[in-house]
């Protein structure tokens, strides 16, 4: 006990009767001293390491000095209650002498002889410390199961939760609180101890769970909770938090450890953790988010034909969610010269993350910050000049662009299942039309299968019938969008511009084709057919084909179009969804470009660069303006 000063002895009974008192309970009448030595060794650790951390940076010591004398606090509370373990220990077992316990009364001494960092605190503080108010270490300002309950009660918005198990575990708890993250490291290699903050953040659950980590400074109270079979396991977040506010030169908050088991809690009632956000509540995030992006773009150099496209793509959720979590890394294809390298996905995939940020803090802190395309627009203008330029483009070109070059940079990866060579000629005209479509179709699959392919593409037919022999040949090719000719009408529907769409055209004089079965040139009958409709259709309404005079026709479509008639087999129903609408206002010269968009929330929303609002009377999504729709498929 020479090591550090003695207990004052008129306040020796109260100290060993609060604090020591529960220690004893709990670790005093242990057997097994290797673990207990363990735990002292980790402990001992993590604390140093703390201290050492405060040293090196002087600057954060002035600053922090209630945090130092905590520390202190801690430190001289640690080695107190070990040794009175140690006391104890010895008392109990009389003569006899344990080889583990002789082992961590030699590691104690040791660490606190040379436990220089400690001795510079105390030396720092001119041991002023009051000994009364220290906390007990092994269990980090531990709070119990209803002190928790209690504290969620009263601090609305002001908890955060760090869940420190395996996902796999806290999964079933997810919904019990409102603001609760969970982390844990994604590789079984990696330990706690070897995290800073922003790694900690990277080894969240999701990508929203990790936007909330990031503003860990709006909250004034924290909990790590972990299981009780791994109570040092906080200690380590306990440590790297506290790092992370002391070097960002911030107050440090109330961090506190739970031991628990969710899911036997859940078993309880369900309702420990069931927290419902009150209106006022400035922090925490609405208990029915979902990947919602709600958040304006910044109209840059023109970039008004970027930003509605954006608007639309974001509700794609397969594409979204893979862009949000990364997971796209390991398929960029960098061998490819002909590609971006993967350049235009990534930062396509940097922007949407910026977005649900700056989206989220916008709901939490009730703003409206705005995000900006301008880096997505440069990497693309290194690829093709048109988008680098202050120009107004055309977005259904800009559309395309992105699809196809997102599926250019991703791995082009055989699908397994489907064993295809490239089919000769004459084996397709061995076919029935359905089979060569679909012959067509699987060998493409075979040596193409992204996300790109399962969202966007589907497949068309050029069909030439010779009008002297009826030879017919078919020409199979992949597309991502769809344009429709517009009639010179005030108004339309929609299913006339498809059956113009579908309807043959005759060639003849300079246009007939060279029937490969006359070996001459015939009148022909040409016409296009889908054979394989996309997930996600997007169609063109071209109101800018003739020699670039608008065409103004409103073209009525509807929230779900049925196209079981243009599909090979009727009796199979075809609907799709519409969830985003592409506008154009003014001319092709002057015009300028805004979304409606439908959120997960089945509200629909006007996006104008900045400037957005959700759709209060009905049926305004569907206008005049519209020149891109957005359909996704029925299942």
């Amino acid at each position: 006990m020479h090591f550090i000063d003695d207990v004052p002895q008129n306040s020796a009974i109260n100290y060993f009767s609060n604090d020591v008192n529960s220690f004893i309970i709990k670790y005093g009448t242990t057997t097994d001293i290797g673990k207990l030595l363990d735990v002292s060794t980790t402990l001992l650790k993590y604390y140093n390491e703390l201290a050492n951390f405060l040293l090196r940076n002087p600057h954060s010591i002035h600053s922090n000095k209630i945090y130092l004398d905590e520390l202190y606090k801690i430190a001289y509370d640690y080695y107190q209650k070990l040794f009175f373990l140690l006391f104890v220990k010895g008392k109990q077992t009389k003569e006899v002498q344990i080889p583990e316990l002789l082992q961590l009364q030699m590691t104690l001494q040791n660490t606190l002889s040379n436990d220089i960092s400690i001795m510079q605190i105390r030396k720092y503080l001119q041991n002023t410390v009051d000994l009364n108010e220290t906390r007990s270490v092994l269990e980090i300002n531990h709070i119990s199961m209803m002190s928790l309950q209690t504290l969620l009660g009263q601090n609305h918005g002001n908890v955060l939760i760090i869940d420190c198990r395996p996902f796999s575990h806290y999964e079933a708890n997810h919904v019990l609180c409102d603001c609760i993250v969970n982390v844990f490291p994604k590789s079984s290699n990696l330990e706690f101890t070897n995290l800073n903050f922003e790694s900690l953040v990277s080894n969240c659950s999701t990508t929203k769970e990790a936007l909330i980590l990031e503003n860990i400074t709006a909250y004034k109270n924290i909990v790590i909770c972990t299981n009780s079979s791994t109570p040092t396991q906080s200690l380590s977040i306990f440590v790297i938090l506290t790092k992370y506010f002391i070097s960002s030169n911030l107050q440090i908050p109330n961090i506190q450890s739970c031991q628990m088991d969710f899911d036997k809690w859940k078993n309880k009632g369900g309702e420990v953790y069931h927290n419902k956000m009150s209106s006022s509540n400035p922090f925490l995030i609405p208990s029915n988010y979902n990947t919602d992006i709600i958040v304006g773009l910044e109209n840059e150099y023109n970039s008004c034909y970027i930003n509605c496209i954006l608007q639309c793509l974001i509700e794609i959720k397969e594409l979204t969610t893979i862009l949000l979590s990364n997971s796209f890394l390991g398929q960029i294809n960098y061998m490819d010269t002909s590609n971006s390298k993967g350049s235009i996905i990534t930062t396509l995939a940097e922007l949407e993350q910026r977005m649900l940020k700056t989206s989220i803090n916008n709901s939490v802190f009730n703003q409206r910050k705005s995000s900006s395309c301008f880096e997505l627009k440069k990497c693309c203008g290194l690829i093709n000049p048109m988008f680098n330029s202050n120009k107004e483009e055309d977005c259904i070109e800009f559309c395309d662009f992105l699809i196809n070059h997102i599926h250019d940079d991703l791995h082009k990866g055989t699908n397994s299942g489907l064993q295809f060579g490239i089919p000769t000629e004459t084996e397709l005209k061995r076919l029935s039309f359905q089979d060569q479509a679909d012959t067509t179709w699987n060998s493409y699959l075979s040596q193409e299968n992204n996300i790109i392919v399962d969202i966007f593409q589907g497949q068309m037919a050029s069909i030439l019938q010779c009008q002297y022999c009826l030879n017919q040949s078919n020409t199979f090719q992949v597309f991502s969008t769809v344009s429709l000719m517009l009639p010179q009408h005030h108004t339309c529907n929609i299913h006339d511009c498809l059956k113009q769409f579908y309807k043959p055209d005759m060639l003849t004089g300079n246009n007939e084709w060279q029937c490969t079965n006359c070996k001459q040139k015939r009148p022909t009958i040409q016409r296009l057919e889908i054979t394989k409709f996309p997930s996600v259709l997007i169609i063109q309404l071209n109101r800018f084909s003739n020699y670039m005079i608008k065409n103004t026709c409103f073209v009525k479509y509807p929230y779900e179009l049925d196209l079981s008639s243009y599909h090979h087999n009727v009796n199979n129903p075809l609907k799709y969804e519409l969830f985003g609408v592409v506008c154009h206002t003014g001319t092709m010269e002057r015009g300028h470009y805004s979304s409606y968009v439908k959120k997960q929330n089945n509200i629909w929303w006007h996006f104008d660069d900045t400037v957005y609002r959700p759709v209060h009377f009905g049926n305004e999504f569907i206008s005049q303006d519209a020149y891109i729709l957005f359909y996704k498929l029925i299942k």
